[in-house]
């Protein structure tokens, strides 16, 4: 009777060493990288094991087994489920890392098992889920570099999206919130693409172009020394272009109806507004060939008076 009270004691102690067997056996193979077997032993180890004390982690080397497994819908939902349960873990920032590195995945591309179901084919768009999780990352470490990055990719995706003041704010907020990191520099040339983008769209808006001056401006100011000055210098005249370009073709509308006047007046408009626009110097080049042509109009005409007089 002793002996079978003993055995009956000693189970939990039993299951317990089993279960640390299990976890130990899976960690290996997480170490080993053997991302086919962390994949298996994490199943039995969740099936066997439920409430175990190691299914926090199991949930976290299972989400890395998906993820180096090229599978980052799979590796984004047990990362969720690691996450979102009890404890702390010293894996917390390690899976905020990799959460960004599948919103990256998701926004160049990546699809989803249909419905969330693994045994699914992956046909499913997953652009939203990387807003998502772009969001989530940097809510959770706000004060983090990742935070930065994920709000950097987020506005890019707005401007992709034709969503202009949305992006333009992202980019502001880490700018605000990041001024000394390279990302804020670059936030500011960004910002100037979307005002050179939002040009494009909504068919030359004066006050982007007035906008992109002013964040010119404010970059400079920044960072006088900054390395970027001349990538900000070339996407600003490239705005100016745009804008330039539309009163040149007007100009020439115009010449071939042989108004010569008014195409006139729209090139000294365009070199008046926009000196440095390329189109200023073509613009400039017309005006001077009117003006050659108009003197060799007047010497004609008075040289037939002169022949008519004699």
């Amino acid at each position: 009777m002793k002996k079978y009270l003993f055995a009956l004691l000693s189970l939990p102690l039993l299951m317990f060493a089993s279960e640390e067997e299990d976890f130990a056996a899976l960690k290996d193979s997480y170490q080993n990288k053997d991302w086919n077997k962390v994949i298996i032993q994490t199943s039995e180890m969740l099936q066997n094991h439920p409430e175990s004390v190691f299914a926090k982690e199991t949930y976290y080397f299972r989400a890395l087994a998906y993820f180096h497994k090229d599978d980052p819908d799979l590796a984004n939902r047990n990362l969720s489920t690691f996450l979102e349960m009890e404890g702390s873990s010293r894996y917390f920032k390690e899976a905020l890392n990799y959460k960004y590195f599948i919103a990256e995945k998701f926004e160049n591309g990546y699809y989803g098992h249909l419905f969330g179901v693994s045994a699914l084919p992956r046909l499913e768009s997953m652009w939203d889920t990387a807003y998502q999780l772009y969001d989530e990352v940097a809510m959770t470490l706000p004060r983090s570099d990742i935070a930065a990055k994920a709000t950097f990719r987020k506005a890019g995706m707005l401007r992709q999206d034709g969503q202009f003041e949305e992006s333009i704010e992202a980019y502001t907020a880490l700018i605000r919130r990041f001024p000394t990191l390279p990302l804020a520099q670059e936030s500011y040339i960004e910002i100037a693409k979307v005002y050179k983008k939002q040009v494009k769209d909504d068919y030359l808006d004066v006050k982007c172009y007035k906008f992109a001056l002013i964040n010119q401006k404010r970059f400079l100011s920044a960072y006088p020394s900054s390395n970027l000055k001349v990538q900000m210098e070339e996407i600003v005249l490239d705005i100016i272009d745009l804008f330039a370009e539309d009163v040149y073709k007007s100009a020439l509308y115009f010449e071939k109806k042989d108004n010569v006047t008014s195409a006139v007046m729209y090139l000294k408009s365009l070199v008046s507004q926009y000196p440095k626009s390329k189109f200023a110097v073509l613009a400039s080049q017309k005006i001077a060939a009117f003006e050659l042509e108009s003197i060799q109009k007047v010497d004609l005409e008075e040289a037939s008076l002169l022949i008519g007089s004699e």
